[in-house]
């Protein structure tokens, strides 16, 4: 039986995913752009390659609808653990509802500030990846860093390393360049709403991938507009 599709009132980016073809079509090429991209480390004999899919576990960082765990459904690629994060209440609620009874499913909110999805969060530090998450072989943050100022984006990659079993890989996607400042809000529309989007130096940025224990294995520029870093543990 199919996993149910989130209601359309609570999908996020276009209006026009509230329409379920358009919604699974999306969640395809998710799916299937993040395939694309680790595949590109096959090629190597230097690192560990990851299990197959149905004996993978999955933390998906900012988690949303799931609409990765719909498009992997749709790949046939379905993990055998999957674990969503999210700042948002009332899709960590849906989730638990929806998708938890399956069985391969858990899901838990992390109640950090954010001030464009969580404004009511706390400001202290707090523990983003819970342990029953960890020794997960791929983690997924796909347009997350993009919404985060850089002390959240350095405390998460903290956490990854923690999670990440040996051997395993995370995958982000970024807005960097070249020649810019340390961090900048919505340098595009500056009157724009808070983290809109938010752009990094390409060096700072992959200074503190390497200060959080980890190494870039794969870069693409662009995949749907942002650029991708697949990253591994030293």
């Amino acid at each position: 039986m199919a996993l149910p599709l989130p209601p359309p009132e609570i999908r996020m980016n276009s209006v026009n995913q509230r329409d379920d073809d358009r919604y699974r079509r999306a969640a395809r090429l998710l799916a299937s752009a993040l395939g694309d991209v680790l595949a590109v480390e096959r090629y190597s004999k230097k690192v560990r390659r990851l299990p197959e899919w149905t004996d993978m576990k999955i933390l998906d960082h900012g988690f949303g609808t799931a609409r990765l765990l719909c498009g992997l459904e749709l790949l046939d690629r379905l993990p055998h653990r999957y674990f969503g994060l999210d700042v948002q209440p009332q899709l960590v609620e849906w989730g638990r509802a929806a998708l938890q009874p399956t069985g391969f499913c858990d899901f838990e909110l992390v109640d950090m500030h954010n001030r464009r999805y969580n404004r009511d969060g706390t400001r202290q530090p707090v523990e983003i990846v819970p342990d029953r998450f960890t020794g997960v072989d791929l983690i997924v943050s796909r347009s997350i860093f993009t919404h985060m100022t850089a002390p959240d984006i350095r405390l998460c990659l903290g956490e990854f390393q923690r999670a990440l079993a040996q051997g395993g890989r995370v995958y982000v996607t970024v807005n960097v360049k070249n020649g810019v400042p340390a961090w900048v809000d919505n340098p595009e529309k500056p009157d724009a709403p808070p983290l809109l989007k938010t752009e990094l130096n390409k060096s700072y940025f992959e200074y503190m991938v390497e200060d959080a224990g980890f190494r870039t294995s794969v870069f693409v520029e662009s995949i749907e507009n942002q650029c991708v870093y697949v990253l591994r543990k030293e």
